[in-house]
């Protein structure tokens, strides 16, 4: 296993790169890193040497200034000796176990690229690429082309055999040239969507190794046609290649003359950024590629190839304006998943409309609706409008994707001015189930904001879900899982939703100060609900339980169960091998190392018997029935489970 990673004057946001490849599961002698520095002039070079002296899977290239990393990548690929070949930028890291997830997923595969899931704070996450796990895919088959950055593990040999190298000297999109070529020629791609692999985070200084390069539009553009021929020369003409040259039309081309980047740059800029993809657009992106457009991109591709900038420039600030919102209604609890009802609209400040209708024809409010040009179709349709919901860890920004639906009603409106108008109103429902939300697998401990992502006519606002002052959100904590953990929404300072996800330990914390509603008993237990909710298979947990009276403190053993749907602590004051001590016990929770929250008080009378203070008290004969009862009714159940089922028969006809 090889990781290459190109250098140039990183100053020390390497050191955290470093780290997170020293710091990987694999053993030491079972792969290597490759520092390629690229003339870097800020003391790097001699960092990078010492620690290649003291450490022996790290070695370092030094080359003369290339001016970009295609040729450091290479050479660290030509000097791998690893199976596979991950390329880590100098200011990106990894997560611990990266390394030995991916290519273990390779190797079980027979995979040539291997795909980890992404974090960033500044560029988009592809969550619909790590929905889930993929063991076997294609390019025809899973949306690969929504990642495109070159962070992914390869086969050497399969680079080597199908002779892919990045371009080497100046050459934007150098990761594109390369990457289309390989979800091309793969015979299977992996997805390790269920473990954060690779961090994006954002420089000290504001700019990334992959931040800040259209300084020559023209030679953008020009690079951008050679992935273009590729993406024409490697498909059959139809839906995979419509879909992919509408992606490199929409994030490679439009973004460009969108807000807010189009509307930071000076006017004279504008023209030459215009002037440079203009003829790109019109040459490759016609026909079905523009038609599959949503409405307010179809606009801005037809102002474009119009040469409009002052067009395309009011339409970035119509669109900056308009804003999303999105609050949850309620929240509850049902099997197992925190049930939301959510609402988000698409619109103008103060609840203006989103499109306005004039001329029968339909245009975005704040728009010059003198101009047939503006007009965009599909804005009363409800199809047109959807939304994505996710969690997302706050201090992370560990994203996962949640199970969602949603409706659109088309509302009326006030515009300014005057005209009617109309917003589009989402009611949204969403599922996050704490055991399987990580893409299959159980949420991290932590707290995770709920995030929305709202969608309609080529407008796109992600945003987090704030409390509606209408809405229900008094979901009670939850208990769940195997082993068991705690998941509890709560609403933020700032009026977010979040869902806190504990360990079991917190229980001590979580019934500090609260009162236990303890249920009738035979005097050879002690039972109490707890107040939380619960739901699915939920494992037992092991406690303790501190009883303190007239002759001392002693321990209980205790369990956390869950009965028709409800926690249940049981304590088994039965088992003790001698009798508590007549008179009344203090009663503490023990969850952890330390005594936990006062749970309440127990007295034991004459026959040694143990109840807890206020709550109804059972007969000895009583109790022995009920348990003579239960026993039977065990019987019975394993009677019947064990029971032969009668052959089916089948009625015949003559």
């Amino acid at each position: 296993m090889s990781v290459v990673v190109p250098v140039f004057d990183p100053g020390p946001d390497i050191d955290q790169c470093v780290r997170s490849v020293l710091g990987q599961s694999l053993a030491p002698d079972r792969y290597e890193a490759i520092f390629v520095d690229d003339g870097s002039t800020d003391g790097t070079a001699s960092k990078l040497d010492r620690l290649a002296h003291a450490v022996p899977q790290v070695s370092v290239i030094h080359i003369p200034n290339s001016g970009w990393p295609g040729r450091p990548r290479n050479l660290g690929t030509d000097r791998a000796r690893g199976e596979y070949v991950l390329y880590l930028d100098q200011d990106d890291h990894l997560a611990p176990e990266a390394l030995e997830r991916m290519a273990e997923l390779g190797r079980r595969n027979r995979a040539d690229i291997v795909i980890g899931r992404e974090t960033s704070d500044f560029r988009t996450v592809p969550l619909r690429l790590f929905d889930r796990d993929r063991d076997r895919c294609t390019i025809e088959d899973a949306p690969l082309m929504d990642s495109m950055t070159p962070h992914k593990m390869f086969r050497r040999a399969f680079l080597v055999e199908n002779g892919l190298r990045f371009p080497e000297g100046r050459f934007y999109l150098e990761d594109y040239l390369l990457v289309t070529q390989a979800y091309l020629r793969a015979d299977a791609v992996s997805i390790l969507a269920s473990y954060p692999c690779y961090f994006y985070y954002r420089r000290r200084t504001g700019a990334n190794a992959a931040s800040g390069r259209l300084d020559e539009p023209e030679v953008y553009f020009d690079h951008l046609r050679q992935v273009v021929d590729l993406v024409v020369e490697g498909t059959a003409p139809g839906e995979l290649r419509d879909r992919w040259l509408r992606r490199l039309y929409r994030y490679e081309v439009l973004a460009w003359v969108s807000e807010p980047f189009f509307l930071e740059l000076e006017e004279s800029s504008r023209d030459l950024l215009v002037t440079a993809c203009r003829p790109l657009a019109l040459a490759a992106f016609g026909g079905a590629v523009e038609t599959g457009l949503r409405p307010v991109e179809r606009l801005r591709s037809a102002l474009l190839k119009a040469g409009s900038t002052d067009g395309l420039a009011d339409l970035a600030r119509t669109v900056q304006a308009i804003e999303g919102t999105a609050s949850v209604k309620s929240a509850f609890w049902s099997r197992g998943r925190l049930e939301m009802e959510l609402e988000g609209a698409l619109g103008r400040p103060s609840g203006g409309p989103l499109v306005v209708q004039a001329d029968g024809r339909s245009f975005l409010a704040g728009t010059m609706v003198d101009t047939s040009g503006w007009a965009i179709d599909g804005t009363a349709d409800p199809t047109a409008y959807s939304a994505v919901v996710s969690i997302r860890q706050p201090d992370t920004l560990i994203e996962w994707r949640a199970r969602a639906t949603a409706r659109t009603q088309l509302t009326s409106a006030v515009a300014d001015g005057g005209a009617i108008g109309m917003r589009p109103i989402l009611q949204v429902r969403a599922w996050i189930d704490p055991a399987a939300g990580a893409s299959g697998g159980p949420l991290p401990e932590g707290d995770w904001e709920i995030r929305a992502r709202l969608l309609g006519l080529g407008i796109d606002r992600r945003l987090n879900v704030g409390a509606s002052t209408e809405g229900d959100v008094q979901a009670k904590p939850a208990w769940l899982g195997d082993p068991p953990r705690i998941a509890i929404p709560t609403i933020d300072a700032t009026g977010g939703l979040r869902l806190s996800v504990r360990p079991p330990e917190y229980l001590a914390h979580l019934l500090d100060g609260r009162s236990m509603e303890w249920l009738p008993g035979g005097g050879r237990h002690l039972a109490a609900e707890l107040p939380l909710a619960s739901r699915g298979p939920v494992a037992p947990f092991d406690v303790r339980v501190l009883l303190s009276g007239p002759a001392g403190s002693r321990e209980i053993p205790a369990q956390i169960v869950v009965v028709r749907g409800r926690p249940r602590l049981v304590v088994q004051v039965g088992l003790l091998r001698a009798r508590l001590p007549r008179g009344v016990h203090d009663m503490r929770l023990c969850v952890g190392d330390r005594p936990g929250p006062a749970i309440g008080r127990a007295e034991t009378i004459r026959d040694g018997r143990t109840f807890a203070v206020g709550a109804p008290r059972q007969t000895l004969m009583r109790a022995a029935a009920s348990q003579a009862g239960r026993a039977v009714r065990g019987v019975v159940r394993r009677a019947r489970r064990r029971r032969p089922r009668p052959p089916s028969t089948t009625a015949s006809t003559p």
